[in-house]
């Protein structure tokens, strides 16, 4: 004990002896009451300050506050006071007079410590004062602040010097608790702040003191009281003492729980926030709520400040301090080398602190403080002033992070999200879901660098229900962004610099970016083994492929809603909506949907991990047959392709389901994309890809001699493959998709053997198939037969004859692809390589006329004839496979297509002239190879706009031919002397269902004498021998000139004893040159004409190729008067003649281009002030077969 210690307690002994006495010996008069009233005045102070001394930290404000006067001093009188106290103070005198000052009138008056507001130059610390304050000036807490700084100097770890006494350390304590009861007591903040007072807390109330509503209000202060603000809060930072609120609600709980705990240096707070569940709802408050005002400056965390100064200079020396800028820059460069470990701790441990709740985030609460309360009132208003340690307003505003108005907000939950996907300490809800699962599998994984999280993402089946949910909401959240995927982010970052420079990271761009570029070879391995194992990851749930689930939202609620039971939102669903969406691709609408589903098919077939189900079926298959191979790039597939025959019956299941959805586009074919990516440029480049076109560009162009032999290889080996499994055949899989279950039944029972079984039976049964499935199931065999090679199913019945007839005694590699067909299709023509040489020649230059003139002969029945009977020299099995290999009608399918094309040629010449980009205007179904075009934008606009043209001008067109007599006109039409005869049929009772016209027989008589006429014509085709007197018949009253009616439907049928209902002839009007040939029912808005002939009928002499051109000028006359009956006035009109081209005989005369040509010279007379317009002509047969063209002369095809 103090020597002043234990003269205080003599003191107070000795008063109360003579109190005693006092009362034990009555005295009379004023000695005995003033030597009581002077005892116990000792008595008083005496045991007050033994009190004091024996219990240290009791404020002795807490005694001096009941004796404070109701008014004080202001201004220059209280300035004045002030000077005389602070000049005893300098000559180290006690002041005259007590000082009471009221600057701030909203508190009540206080005695100033000192009478100057300052630590006593006569007292415990005078001689420190003389050792480290000497050139201070004392007053208005001048040395207080001399010998905190010296306090903090010693601090230091490396300090050495002198330091200061505890009795002069307690002193100033005393004086800073004291200071800090009443704002009046600290001079230096009441006259700084005493404007901020009077407009921010004028009305403060209860117990709340001036200094604490000036804390709450800092970012509004005046600078000059910011300042003086912040070194009382350094002082509470300090010693919790010092913070009046927090010492009184706190100071039992100090007591009970940190009593050995220094009080300097934050120390006691640390202590309280470590036995915070202990500590009581008040102190609990407080002690957040100096947390909350703390945290915008590293200088008032002193712990961290202490433990960081060395990196705050070393890595952040240019940070201004304030707005927790010091505080962001050492997180930024907290994994930096040479960045000291404590400081780390202390760093990460603040950070956490943050993350728990939005409060202590000065940032997060300055910059979204509006959308706070616009998107997470609810949860902003469910927190009390303890800490909220679920973190529900950052989660609010991580999973509202679209709805974020502010950028400065939206920026700032970014980096949240950022943090938490990198530490599970800085996200409070998967830390607390998962807090025993990490101690059970993940207890020693060091935090930070997202290791715990990846031990538990490695670890899920094994996790609890809750953690596991929350740990798939978690994932679900960072899959939006190359920023949330910590391990990818820094395995890759010289590969996202290198190919994705500058690219936004949110919507998974850079995610994406990195899977285009995976197979780069400047890919590290580590970035690579990232990228799979996050593809890998987003395979388990398509709402882990943030891009997919984005773009498929709408798709899967209509399509796929069931995929997963009820999904479960908080749950992985094992790939079953991503598969539900692979298998319905082709209905998928929503073009941005169907795009990504269709890159998710391309991981799939790149790495068999990708595909979830696929992976979890053929885990053993891979492990045993395909252990040694290297995943990716498709190999595992095609390992497990190889070994087929060995697969469990899942993985093969799996395996041909994969099979069949490749073989709709050669993307998803990795192999063959990458083998004939110069041929696809150079041959295919406008065919667009998806439903297999791409693939049937490059197969029926495989031909070519620029193909490469690895192209052809991949295109060998794949055609093989859809031989065997008919499912890999897109086109035939979708035409025969209703008729396999009826007619191959039991084939499709098989279908999994890779035997070609179903294939087999659509060849056996193709007359039982629909139209369309025949017509594949002929396409699929011509394929076959292209690439044949010996010993395959199908083709292999015409082994023995591509053996006799073709190869002989050559090798198959000296045949090229499709010459093997070529060959059997001549029955072993000699010549066919150099046939093929000759066309591949003139197609390369252009020359196009002979190829174009092939396709129309295609369906001549002379040339189907000669093939016929090469086909004889086949056995009856190859020679029906063949037959069933060739189209039905080559002319009519190239001019289908020639349409598409032809219309995107003309849109193409438009966007060229008009300056147009490419594609403004051509429809892209129409670059893809098909028939049917779908126009868009501009175009769809003006093809409206002249189709309500077209309605408009029709309208009027077919008012005015209404007004037309109803009279039906006689037609007079020549008859040969062979006979015809003009019949007229009711459509109502004549045409058959199918769209033929029934013809009434030839009697016996006609017959007779027609066929005795043709036994008479000369065998060369003499024409002077044709007799030339034409027969004149009347047509009855019907309607071959009334087209607006067509009533009925004339035929002319020529006196052939057979097979006159088989060759009938249609001629057709169309104003498009090139609409595709089709045959069409009689309807009431078609106009044709139909005749009957024979195919013979015009084989014979030149006579009677004359006589039939006059009877088909005749018919021709008839049929275009009727739709332009102006050009009746024009003399000039019928001056061109029509030639015949039939089948090639002797003295026939034939054009060499071929068909029956009615040409005219071009019209140059107007009438009514418009220019006469013909129409052209088309004349075919009743199955489609063109035999006659006719066309306007100045408009030569």
């Amino acid at each position: 004990m103090s020597e002043g210690s234990r003269r205080k307690q003599q003191h107070f002994k000795i008063a109360c002896c003579v109190v005693l006495l006092c009362l034990a010996a009555p005295a009379s008069g004023q000695q005995v009451a003033g030597a009581a009233k002077q005892a116990a005045q000792q008595v008083a102070t005496s045991a007050k300050e033994v009190v004091q001394e024996q219990v240290p930290g009791i404020s002795k404000a807490a005694n001096a506050s009941s004796s404070t006067p109701a008014k004080g001093a202001s201004g220059a009188q209280l300035d004045e006071q002030v000077d005389e106290a602070i000049d005893a103070q300098e000559y180290k005198e006690l002041p005259d007079q007590e000082v009471v000052a009221q600057v701030v009138p909203q508190e009540s008056a206080a005695k100033l410590a000192n009478s100057d507001g300052d630590v006593a130059t006569t007292g415990k610390c005078s001689s420190e004062i003389d050792a480290f304050c000497k050139d201070v000036t004392p007053g208005e807490g001048r040395l207080s602040k001399c010998l905190t700084d010296q306090f903090q100097e010693e601090m230091q770890d490396k300090y050495t010097g002198p330091r200061v006494s505890e009795a002069c350390h307690n002193e100033v304590d005393g004086f800073k608790e004291d200071r800090a009861s009443n704002i009046n007591k600290d001079l230096p903040l009441a006259r700084s702040c005493q404007h901020d007072v009077e407009k921010l807390c004028k009305d403060i109330r209860g117990d709340t003191n001036v200094l604490s509503c000036l804390r709450s209000k800092k970012e509004e202060l005046s600078s000059e009281c910011s300042d003086e603000v912040f070194e009382r809060q350094l002082d509470a930072a300090d010693d919790y003492r010092t913070d009046p609120a927090l010492f009184k609600a706190c100071e039992v709980d100090a007591k009970a729980n940190c009593r050995a705990v220094d009080e300097h240096g934050g120390r006691v707070q640390q202590c309280l926030e470590e036995h915070e569940a202990l500590l009581s709802w008040d102190c609990q408050e407080q002690l957040f709520r100096q947390q909350m005002e703390n945290a915008d400056d590293l200088r008032l965390s002193v712990r961290l400040f202490r433990k960081c100064l060395p990196d705050k200079k070393k890595f952040c020396k240019d940070v201004p301090p304030g707005n927790a800028r010091a505080k962001e820059c050492l997180e930024d460069h907290r994994e930096d080398p040479g960045f000291q470990p404590e400081c780390k701790e202390e760093i990460e441990k603040m950070m956490a602190a943050r993350a728990a709740d939005f409060r202590l985030d000065t940032q997060l609460r300055q910059l979204c403080a509006e959308d706070i309360r616009d998107i997470c009132a609810y949860e902003a208003d469910s927190l009390d002033m303890s800490a909220g340690m679920d973190a529900r307003v950052s989660q609010c505003l991580q999973d509202y992070k679209e709805d974020i108005k502010s950028p400065a907000c939206a920026k700032r939950v970014h980096k949240l999200i950022e943090l938490a996907s990198s530490d599970i300490r800085f996200d409070i809800p998967l830390a607390d879901a998962c807090h025993e699962d990490r101690v059970q599998f993940c207890g020693n994984t060091p935090p930070g660098s997202a290791r715990v999280i990846r031990c538990l993402q490695d670890r899920r089946e094994q996790l609890s229900t809750d953690c596991k949910a929350t740990l798939f909401d978690q994932e679900v959240r960072m899959a939006e962004s190359i920023d949330f995927q910590y391990k990818t982010k820094k395995a890759c970052s010289p590969e996202i610099k290198r190919f994705c420079p500058g690219m936004p990271g949110g919507h998974a761009r850079v995610i994406r970016c990195l899977q285009d570029h995976l197979s780069e070879a400047q890919f590290s391995t580590g970035c690579r083994s990232e990228v799979q194992r996050q593809q890998q990851n987003s395979a388990t749930d398509y709402r882990l492929n943030f891009r997919l689930a984005n773009a498929c939202h709408t798709t899967i609620a209509s399509k796929c809603s069931d995929a997963c039971g009820a999904i479960n939102l908080e749950q992985p669903c094992g790939g079953k909506v991503l598969r539900c969406l692979t298998d319905k691709l082709e209905e998928i609408t929503d073009e941005e949907c169907k795009k990504e589903v269709f890159y998710f098919e391309k991981m799939e077939v790149q790495d068999f991990r990708n595909d979830i189900m696929l992976a979890e079926a053929c885990r053993k298959d891979v492990d045993s047959v395909c252990a040694t191979i290297q995943p990716g790039e498709g190999r595992v597939h095609q390992c497990l392709r190889d070994n087929l025959e060995k697969l469990s019956d899942g993985c093969r299941k799996e395996e041909l389901a994969l099979r069949s959805a490749q073989s709709s586009n050669v993307e998803l074919m990795p192999n063959l994309a990458q083998a004939c990516a110069p041929e696809r440029a150079k041959h295919c480049a406008d065919v667009r890809s998806g439903k297999a076109r791409v693939f049937m560009c490059l197969l029926n162009k495989s031909d070519r001699v620029e193909f490469t032999p690895a192209c052809k290889k991949e295109l060998t080996a794949q055609e093989e493959r859809r031989v065997k499994d008919w499912r890999l055949d897109y086109d035939l899989r979708l035409a025969c998709k209703e008729d396999v279950p009826k007619v191959c039944a039991s084939a499709k029972a098989d279908q999994d053997k890779e035997n070609a079984a179903v294939f087999k039976c659509l060849v056996e049964k193709a007359d039982s198939t629909g139209a369309a499935c025949s017509q594949e199931t002929g396409r699929a065999v011509r394929n076959a037969l292209q690439f044949y090679a010996p010993r395959m199913p199908v083709t292999d019945i015409c082994d023995s004859d591509v053996m006799d007839k073709c190869l002989q005694n050559k090798g198959l590699d000296t045949y090229g692809i499709g010459q093997i067909r070529q060959c059997l299709l001549h029955a072993g023509a000699s010549d066919i390589a150099a046939a093929d040489e000759a066309r591949l020649v003139a197609e390369s230059q252009g020359n196009t006329t002979r190829h174009h003139r092939r396709l129309q002969q295609a369906s001549v029945p002379t040339e189907l004839g000669e093939k016929e009977q090469a086909l004889e020299k086949l056995s009856p099995g190859c020679k029906s496979l063949v037959l069933l290999a060739e189209p039905g009608d080559a002319y009519g399918a190239y001019q289908s297509l020639l349409s598409a094309g032809t219309v995107v040629g003309n849109m193409r010449k438009i966007e060229s002239n008009f300056g147009l980009r490419a594609g403004t205007l051509t429809p892209v179904a129409a670059t893809s190879g098909v028939s049917s075009l779908t126009i868009t934008g501009w175009t769809a606009t003006l093809g409206l706009l002249a189709l309500i043209a077209v309605i408009i001008v029709g309208g009027i067109y077919g008012y005015r031919r209404s007004s037309i007599s109803q009279q039906d006109r006689p037609v007079n039409l020549p008859h040969s002397a062979g006979g015809h005869r003009l019949i007229a049929r009711s459509r109502s009772r004549s045409v058959s269902q199918n769209g033929t016209m029934p013809f009434q027989p030839v009697s016996e008589q006609e017959q007779s004498l027609g066929s005795r006429r043709r036994e008479q014509e000369p065998q060369g085709g003499n024409a002077a021998a044709m007799p030339q007197a034409p027969q004149q018949i009347v047509a009855p009253t019907g309607s071959l000139c009334n087209v607006n009616k067509l009533d009925s439907t004339h035929a002319i049928q020529r006196d052939q004893p057979t097979g006159l209902h088989a060759h009938g002839v249609r001629v057709e009007v169309d104003d498009v040159a090139q609409e595709p040939i089709k045959e069409r029912m009689i309807s009431g808005k078609a106009r044709a004409l139909e005749i009957c002939s024979s195919a013979t009928a015009c084989s014979h002499a030149a006579a009677d190729v004359r006589q039939w051109n006059q009877q088909l000028q005749q018919i021709l006359k008839q049929f275009i008067l009727a739709f332009e009956p102006e050009a009746k006035q024009d003399r000039h009109f019928w001056s061109g003649i029509v030639k015949y081209n039939g089948p090639r005989r002797s003295g026939a005369e034939a054009t060499e281009t071929g068909g029956v040509m009615y040409t005219r010279p071009p019209l140059d007379k107007s009438v009514d002030g418009e220019r006469i317009k013909s129409s052209k002509l088309l004349l075919t047969d009743l199955s489609g077969r063109l035999l006659i063209e006719v066309h306007d002369a100045s408009k030569t095809i």
